[in-house]
C-alpha cells in the first residue's frame, strides 16, 4: 500500500509483462554460437543436427521438461520466427536422450496469407509437385513414442501431455484421451483393431503401434482453448505423420484419419482453394514439402482474427491488452459473442475503480485528509498529480482526467486492481450478509432489508472509459461536476 502524502519520494517498481517487440537474447559468443549452422538460410545436414550444436545456441534453446527415470530431455526454443537459421527451428519439442535423438517432431512452421503469391512460389515453388496439401486445423500437436519401456504422450514442451495445458482446465493429454475414445464410439475400422481388456483404452490404442515409430498426431481445439474456428461437434483427432527411422512417411495407417488432402497443380489453384475456405472450420492448407518442412497457407480473415486474440491463455486479460483499441477489441466480440457481458462487467468494473481512484485523489489534495492507496491506484494518482504540477492555475483534476491516466497503465495493472477491487466488494457483500443474519436474529420482524431491495434489478452502470474509442457500446458521459480545485 502507498501513502498519499508520501507523494513526492515514494518510487514505485512497476510490474514487467511480456512484450510483443522481439526479445534480443544475450548468448555465448562462441562461433558456433553466433552463426550457427543454417544461420544464412540454408538447410542443415542430419549430422549437423546433434546436442553439441544445440547447446551452442545458449539461451535460444532450453530443456523444457525432463524424465529422471530414463534420462530423457525435451529441447525446445525460446522463440522463434520464419528468418531464425534452420538449427533453431528444429528445435520443436525435440527430446534426446543424453547424445542420441529419440524423437524429432515437426520444425517451426511457417505460416503465410493465401494472397502472399511471393512467399508461397519462393517457399514451395521450386518443390511444388513434391509437396502434400492438407486442410489445416486449429488443434495441438501430439507426439506419441516408445522408450524405455513405456509409451510417452508429449508435447513439443513437456513429455507429459497430461502437465500441459493452455487456456483450458484440461491438458492436452486429457483432450487426446477423449478423442481417442471417440474415435472408438464412431469409427468401426478403428475399434476393431483394439483389443478387448480392463486397461484403459489409450493404453489398448499405444499396444497396437509400433515401438521403433514415432506418431504424430493432431487433437482439435475445444470451446474453451479455441482460437478463431469453432470447435467441432465431438472431440477429434487426425493422424499426421510418423517418422520411420527418421524419416517422416504421411502413408502410415493407424484407422485415425488424416485430414483431408487435395491435389493442385500450381500456386494459383492453391491459392483460390484457401480463399473460399469456411474459417469457422479450417484455418486454409498445410504443406508438408521434403525435407520434413512445413509451411500453412491461411485465410487473411483468419490470419487477423488470429492477431486479435493473441497467444494469450486468458481472453479476459486479452481483452485487457487490446480493449482501446476498437477493431480489435470489435474483432473479440465477434470471436467471443458469449463474452460479451463479461467484457462490458470489466469496463464497469474499471470505471469504479477510476471513480474510487478520483476520490482518492479529493480526499488527499482538496480535503487534505490522510489516504492510503494500493500501488497501483497510486501510480495513477501520481501521474494526475505531476501533470496537475506543471500548470496549477490550469491543469485542474477531474474524473476526466483521472480516467485518461488510467487508460494509460499497464495491463498487469489494470488486472491486479480488478482482482483486488473485486475481493474487497466480495468480502464487504459477505461482511453486510453476516451483519443482516446477526440483526434478524434480534428482531421479531422478518421483512428482508429495504437497502437490499433497492438494487433489485437495477441495471448495471455503463462505463464511459471507452467513450472516446467506441461510442456505439457506451453511452453518454455522465455529468461529473465541476474540475477539482486543489489548494496552492
Amino acid at each position: 500500500m502507498s501513502n498519499i502524502s508520501e507523494l513526492q519520494d515514494t518510487k514505485v517498481q512497476e510490474p514487467t509483462m511480456a512484450s510483443s517487440q522481439p526479445v534480443e537474447i544475450t548468448t555465448d559468443t562462441t562461433a558456433a554460437a553466433v552463426n550457427p549452422p543454417g544461420t544464412k538460410g540454408e538447410d542443415i545436414s542430419e549430422s549437423e543436427f546433434n546436442r553439441k550444436n544445440i547447446d551452442a545456441l545458449g539461451t535460444l534453446i532450453r530443456v523444457t521438461d525432463k524424465d529422471e527415470p530414463t534420462g530423457l530431455e525435451l529441447l525446445c526454443y525460446t522463440r522463434c520466427n520464419a528468418d531464425d537459421p534452420d538449427l533453431i527451428r528444429r528445435c520443436r519439442g525435440v527430446v534426446f536422450n543424453g547424445e542420441k535423438i529419440v524423437m524429432n517432431a515437426f520444425p517451426y512452421t511457417v505460416e503465410m496469407s493465401q494472397t502472399d503469391t511471393a512467399s508461397i512460389s519462393s517457399s514451395i515453388g521450386k518443390n511444388f509437385s513434391k509437396c502434400d496439401f492438407y486442410d489445416s486445423y486449429e488443434g495441438a500437436l501430439i507426439r506419441v513414442f516408445y522408450f524405455g519401456d513405456r509409451w510417452f504422450t508429449s508435447t513439443h514442451r513437456k513429455l507429459n501431455a497430461f502437465r500441459s495445458k493452455w487456456a483450458s482446465r484440461d491438458s492436452f493429454g486429457t483432450y487426446f484421451k477423449r478423442a481417442i475414445e471417440s474415435e472408438f464410439d464412431v469409427n468401426p475400422k478403428f475399434s476393431s483393431g483394439i483389443e478387448e481388456g480392463e486397461d484403459p483404452l489409450l493404453e489398448r490404442f499405444q499396444n497396437t503401434l509400433d515401438k521403433n515409430k514415432q506418431y504424430m498426431f493432431l487433437i482439435r481445439h475445444s470451446d474453451e482453448n479455441r482460437i478463431v474456428s469453432a470447435s467441432p461437434e465431438r472431440p477429434t483427432l487426425y493422424h499426421v505423420g510418423t517418422f520411420v527411422e527418421g524419416n517422416l512417411i504421411m502413408t502410415e495407417d493407424v484407422n485415425i484419419p488424416y485430414p483431408k488432402k487435395h491435389s493442385f497443380s500450381n500456386v494459383n489453384e492453391l491459392q483460390e482453394y484457401v480463399s473460399g475456405v469456411d474459417i469457422r472450420t479450417i484455418q486454409g492448407v498445410i504443406c508438408f514439402a521434403p525435407g520434413n518442412t512445413q509451411y500453412k497457407i491461411n485465410h487473411p480473415e483468419y490470419i487477423e482474427l488470429f492477431k486479435a486474440r493473441g497467444n494469450e491463455p486468458s481472453i479476459k486479460f486479452r481483452y485487457l491488452q487490446v480493449r482501446l483499441n476498437r477493431k480489435m477489441t470489435n474483432m473479440l466480440y465477434y470471436l467471443y459473442p458469449d463474452w460479451s457481458e463479461r467484457f462490458e462487467e470489466i469496463e464497469n468494473t474499471l470505471f469504479d475503480i477510476a471513480k474510487s481512484i478520483y476520490s482518492s485523489y479529493v480526499q488527499r489534495f482538496i480535503k487534505k485528509r490522510f489516504v492510503t492507496v494500493p500501488t497501483e491506484e497510486f501510480v495513477v494518482i501520481r501521474e494526475c498529480h505531476s501533470w496537475h504540477e506543471e500548470d496549477r492555475a490550469s491543469n485542474r483534476i477531474s474524473l476526466e482526467k483521472v480516467i485518461e491516466c488510467f487508460n494509460n497503465q499497464r495491463p498487469t495493472n489494470l488486472n491486479r486492481m480488478i482482482r483486488r477491487f473485486r475481493n474487497e466488494k466480495d468480502e464487504q457483500k459477505k461482511s453486510k450478509v453476516d451483519t443482516q443474519q446477526r440483526a434478524r436474529s434480534n428482531t421479531i420482524s422478518s421483512m428482508p432489508s429495504p437497502s437490499l431491495n433497492a438494487t433489485v434489478g437495477s441495471p448495471p452502470m455503463q462505463s464511459p472509459l471507452l467513450l472516446s474509442k467506441n461510442p456505439q457500446r457506451n453511452p453518454a458521459i455522465v455529468n461529473l461536476g465541476q474540475p477539482a480545485t486543489i489548494e496552492v
